[in-house]
């Protein structure tokens, strides 16, 4: 399971409606998406064993990318601190 909540780097408001997206790097074609919640909150669940890359993306932001998840027997679960959106300038 990784999990996480998606903030406004300035006003650390929940971005609503940003699209999450988990794939596994050794296989691009084991891919998830979720739409933030009211909450700016993401779940992905039933993930196999790897290294994983999430990105979140929202219109106006900045996209935000993080590598190297390792899904393994002795870690399944991942709660991520707060992902901080920047606004974009274009």
């Amino acid at each position: 399971m990784v999990a996480g909540n998606v903030m406004d780097a300035a006003s650390s408001k929940a971005v609503i409606g940003a699209t999450a997206t988990i794939a596994l790097m050794a296989d691009s074609s084991m891919i998830q998406n979720f739409v933030t919640d009211e909450n700016g909150e993401f779940l992905f669940e039933d993930l196999a064993f790897g290294y994983y890359r999430l990105q979140v993306k929202m219109l106006g932001y900045a996209s935000v990318r993080i590598d190297s998840i390792n899904i393994r027997a002795e870690r399944t679960d991942f709660n991520m601190s707060d992902i901080k959106m920047n606004r974009s300038a274009t």
